[in-house]
């Protein structure tokens, strides 16, 4: 049965005449603000749409928003306080992820949004099942189990009340960190100030997008939080100079001031209800099925609370670019762990020879992305990786240095990559996280992707070929071809390059 069947099922259940009275009974008894409330289950909810909401680009970065909200797919009520002495409220953001060139990267990023609610109904949605909603299913402080609340894109982006990811502990939803009062968005007349971001460069006509949604709440319990984010497949339109309109202050038209704005791109979303209650890196997996995904979770502190530090979730993609030459590819996703990531680790084997490990140098690469409007942390790029015999290792600057500094924060993708001539193990390798913040564990693993036993190559030495392997070739002080095979045995290589 799929989820979304399963989940179906399980509200048709939930809201039957004798589970209805059980619900009754359960919701006179639950305070929104206690601290051992009911269990609501909080789902980002995405909503059929034409597009998304140009909000206007500004030298070289466009700004978009659009439509959604919250399910409530729990047993109790969902509270949506915004004050001091009771912060229950949800929390969302929304990121933009690019599949471009078997490359899955994140290419933009929102600030967080809070508000209560606005509008409780009951209705098929994307993210949500055709249930009838209780008797007590009103706008008020609580969002009820099986009630759902939208927002349009004029609700879902006004600035001031936009607010930095820094000050969200994502795995618990405690906020603001730092203590009251919180920090809002701060425009300075700009149009594009803590929406989400995308730079012009990153927007290429022909290449897959997914725009997704995450929602926070401090009132699920934390068996609940790992189905937190949705996503949907969108489209880049070609640049319209005709979308530039100052004039509009909500709506698909913006201004567009400075360098690189003389056109507006639109975003075109797509439905998919197949995207509902995953990340967007699921979709690269769904779209090359050789991407092998593993889910590492951060398990809690010793001691009270025992609450999940969050999840990470590695995707990885080895593929033949010819010659004899293989691309490894390694998408880190950060869904809600606070303690977050500094270092990212790959085991090589222990055999690879020097002029290998200076391959896997010579072809490294890292990619992050830009925070905007204010926010705290650093975005300083990680250093070149560290590659010895047995690893590559890429890193930022540790939190004793700086707890500003460029970690991999909740919410945040970051791609690692080299090359080699060695095609993947089978079994495959371990990747290791170390940690940001101070804690236990210091580190979490997990198997993914990574380069095996060394190919067989042809080998010309002073003009006699052999068949060795590249690091035996090195050392002969031969030259290493891509051909697996010598005609004869004089350095003449006619046989095609070694597949995958």
């Amino acid at each position: 049965m799929s989820r979304n069947r399963a989940l179906a099922l399980y509200l048709t259940i939930l809201f039957s005449p004798v589970a209805f009275f059980v619900y009754s009974a359960l919701a006179q008894q639950c305070n929104p603000c206690d601290p051992n409330p009911c269990d609501p289950d909080a789902v980002a909810s995405v909503t059929p749409s034409v597009g998304a909401a140009v909000h206007g680009c500004v030298d070289g970065v466009h700004a978009y928003y659009t439509d959604g909200g919250v399910a409530n797919l729990g047993t109790g009520p969902l509270p949506g306080y915004v004050s001091e002495a009771c912060r229950n409220h949800p929390m969302w953001t929304q990121n933009v992820y690019r599949l471009y060139n078997d490359r899955f990267e994140q290419k933009g990023m929102s600030w967080v949004k809070h508000d209560g609610w606005d509008t409780e109904v009951s209705r098929p949605t994307n993210c949500d099942v055709d249930c009838p909603c209780p008797p007590s299913c009103t706008v008020d402080s609580v969002l009820d189990a099986g009630c759902h609340d939208t927002y349009g894109v004029c609700l879902n982006a006004p600035q001031n009340r936009l607010g930095p990811r820094s000050q969200i502990k994502p795995a618990t939803g405690l906020w603001p960190v730092g203590g009251w009062p919180p920090a809002y968005c701060s425009p300075g007349g700009s149009k594009i100030a803590c929406r989400l971001q995308v730079k012009t460069a990153d927007l290429v006509t022909g290449g897959g997008y997914f725009l997704e949604q995450h929602v926070i709440s401090p009132d699920e319990p934390s068996s609940a939080r790992t189905n937190n984010v949705s996503y949907q497949t969108a489209t880049v339109g070609t640049g319209t100079a005709s979308l530039c309109d100052p004039a509009t202050e909500c709506g698909a038209k913006r201004p567009c001031e400075g360098t690189g704005c003389t056109n507006l791109y639109p975003l075109t979303v797509e439905h998919d209800i197949e995207s509902c209650e995953e990340p967007a890196i699921r979709a690269w997996k769904a779209n090359y099925p050789s991407v092998v995904e593993t889910d590492i979770q951060v398990p809690p502190d010793p001691g009270p609370p025992i609450v999940n530090d969050g999840l990470f979730i590695l995707a990885a993609k080895a593929t033949a670019i010819g010659s004899g030459w293989w691309e490894y590819e390694y998408a880190l996703y950060n869904m809600n762990s606070d303690r977050s990531a500094k270092a990212f680790r790959v085991a090589l084997p222990t055999d690879m020879c020097e002029e290998e490990l200076q391959d896997i140098r010579n072809t490294a690469g890292f990619h992050d992305l830009d925070y905007h409007s204010g926010e705290v942390w650093d975005g300083t790029d990680w250093m070149p990786p560290t590659v010895v015999s047995g690893s590559i290792t890429w890193a930022t600057t540790p939190y004793i240095m700086n707890p500003n500094a460029n970690a991999l924060r909740w919410g945040t993708l970051y791609n690692f990559r080299f090359q080699v001539q060695r095609p993947p193990a089978n079994p495959a390798a371990v990747a290791t996280i170390d940690l940001f913040k101070p804690g236990t564990p210091s580190y979490v693993t997990g198997v993914s992707v990574a380069p095996g036993e060394p190919p067989l190559r042809a080998c010309c030495i002073g003009g006699t070929c052999i068949v060795t392997t590249p690091c035996d070739c090195y050392a002969l002080g031969g030259e290493v071809y891509p051909s697996n095979k010598c005609l004869g045995v004089n350095c003449v290589f006619l046989a095609p390059e070694p597949g995958p």
